[in-house]
C-alpha cells in the first residue's frame, strides 16, 4: 500500500511538475489514498467479484463447507465463507482480513481435500496466524 502510494505520488508529481500544474499533485494524492482505502476495506469483495464467484449455501455443497471447516478448524482459524469460481481456467484463492473467503473453481474442490495435509506442516511452531497453500 504504502509503494502505491509512493508510486502514484511521484509520478503525480512528475506530472505536475512537467504541465506546471500543481492540481494534478494533489489530485494523485487524493486519488492513491481513495485507492488504498478501498482496497483495504474492500479488497475481499473485489476479489470476488472481478472472479465472478458465487457465494455456495451449506446445503448445495455440504461436502466443500465440511472440507474448508476442517482445514479452519486444523489451522485454528475462523471459518471462511464458500465462494465458487465458474470459468474456463482453474483458479483458488482467499481473501479478506478479519473476514475471510475462499474461491476456488469447481474442478479444485478435489484438489484442495488432497492439499489438507499442507496446513498440518505449515501452521503451528512457526508464529504465523495463516496457512499458506498452493493448490
Amino acid at each position: 500500500m504504502a509503494g502505491f502510494l509512493a508510486v502514484i505520488v511521484a509520478l503525480g508529481w512528475f506530472i505536475s511538475d512537467y504541465y506546471n500544474n500543481s492540481a494534478i499533485l494533489y489530485a494523485a494524492i487524493i486519488f492513491s489514498i481513495l485507492m488504498n482505502i478501498a482496497s483495504y476495506w474492500w479488497s475481499d469483495k473485489i476479489a470476488l467479484s472481478l472472479n465472478g464467484a458465487k457465494e455456495v449455501p451449506r446445503d448445495e455443497n455440504v461436502e466443500l463447507h465440511r472440507l474448508v471447516e476442517n482445514l479452519a478448524i486444523t489451522a485454528g482459524l475462523p471459518k471462511p465463507r464458500v465462494y465458487v469460481i465458474e470459468d474456463l481456467a482453474p483458479n483458488a484463492f482467499a481473501t479478506g482480513r478479519d473476514h475471510f473467503a475462499l474461491g476456488a473453481h469447481h474442478v479444485l474442490h478435489g484438489k484442495i481435500a488432497h492439499k489438507q495435509h499442507a496446513v498440518n506442516g505449515w501452521v503451528g511452531g512457526n508464529g504465523e496466524d495463516h496457512a499458506p497453500m498452493t493448490i
